[in-house]
């Protein structure tokens, strides 16, 4: 079973694959763009969120790369809900919908 994680609580989107065979997983990809704000400031939820944007599809197809699949060979795809910045958190669930819906895989 081939399985995608996408995480973009806050300052990090993060795709990553993972292989499930029997009983035993193994990280087969994780990939990860980090927002980094100007030094002595925090986070800004809506600029985190360009960030995650601009950077998704480059972080989902390294990840994939790496792993040496492609989309259609998931069985299934997973995100993180929450807790977290709400942009930060709808642009993972966003790209996880996206592919799931046109790729026919379970969330």
């Amino acid at each position: 079973m081939l399985g995608l994680g996408i995480e973009s609580t806050a300052h990090t989107f993060s795709c990553a694959v993972l292989e499930r065979k029997q009983n035993k997983g193994k990280i087969l990809s994780d990939v990860r763009k980090i927002y980094k704000p100007a030094s002595g400031q925090g986070i800004h939820p809506r600029e985190a969120s360009r960030h995650h944007i601009e950077n998704s599809a480059e972080v989902l197809s390294d990840c994939l790369k790496q792993a040496g699949i492609g989309v259609s060979d998931l069985d299934m795809i997973s995100y993180a809900a929450g807790p977290g910045l709400g942009p930060c958190l709808r642009v993972g669930a966003v790209v996880a919908r996206s592919l799931a819906s046109y790729y026919k895989i379970p969330i």
